[in-house]
């Protein structure tokens, strides 16, 4: 070997993803998001900023498989720092793998994905696993431990509130995921007393006012967490 090359250090890594055990040598400065998409065919995980910014990245990470899940950004996480941890991914929602270059199309639509669907609330879709992974996170969150009516506006602002949308589409976003929580029994104290008049005031607030309510969304998600 040239003396001015740099050796490469690689690691053994045992990794369940999407349920599936996966076992690889890769380099210690591999990428999570490289590892899923160019070894294992999961393209799903989108790469865009690089720098852990945008969250278009994100995927559900367990230490073990009673924990809950914490949002990891692939595009800066190494892969062997995820050794030995549960992973899933945009494919695993709704129960799909994918991996090994394997269908990669759930086996269903999860609830989540289907409120985008019905609200419209992406365009590009580029966005889309990243909040589709923090919402389907939250949702979980709140099954363990369910808010108040009163603080579900700032729940949903900690979860979703620092994704990058470039289309604007966080109003739809934002009432996609408010009305898949409200759906669920359970996870908001005193949603069924309080849904019919917050939809009566959305129904007003938005109409004919989609387009400035999609461009100014993101500043009054992230002021609910305040």
């Amino acid at each position: 070997m040239n003396s001015t090359q740099t050796e490469v250090k690689t690691q053994s890594i045992s990794i369940t993803i999407n349920g599936q055990v996966v076992q690889r040598t890769v380099s210690d400065d591999l990428a999570l998001v490289d590892f899923l998409q160019e070894d294992l065919g999961l393209t799903g995980t989108k790469l865009c900023c690089g720098i852990g910014v945008c969250k278009a990245c994100t995927v559900a990470v367990k230490q073990n498989p009673t924990s809950l899940s914490q949002p990891i950004l692939a595009c800066s996480t190494p892969a062997v720092l995820l050794n030995g941890q549960n992973i899933t991914t945009i494919e695993g929602i709704g129960g799909g793998q994918g991996i090994g270059g394997g269908p990669t199309a759930p086996q269903k639509i999860s609830p989540v994905q289907q409120a985008f669907l019905d609200h419209f609330a992406f365009q590009c879709g580029y966005c889309t696993p990243g909040f589709v992974m923090a919402t389907t996170m939250l949702i979980e969150r709140l099954r363990g431990a369910p808010v108040s009516i009163e603080a579900l506006d700032a729940a949903i602002a900690n979860a979703v509130g620092q994704h990058i949308c470039r289309c604007t589409g966080y109003a739809r976003y934002y009432r996609a995921i408010r009305a898949v929580i409200m759906s669920e029994p359970g996870l908001v104290v005193g949603a069924w007393q309080a849904e019919s008049k917050h939809k009566g005031k959305q129904s007003g607030k938005h109409k004919g006012k989609n387009t400035d309510n999609d461009r100014s969304a993101h500043e009054d998600m992230k002021g609910a967490k305040k």
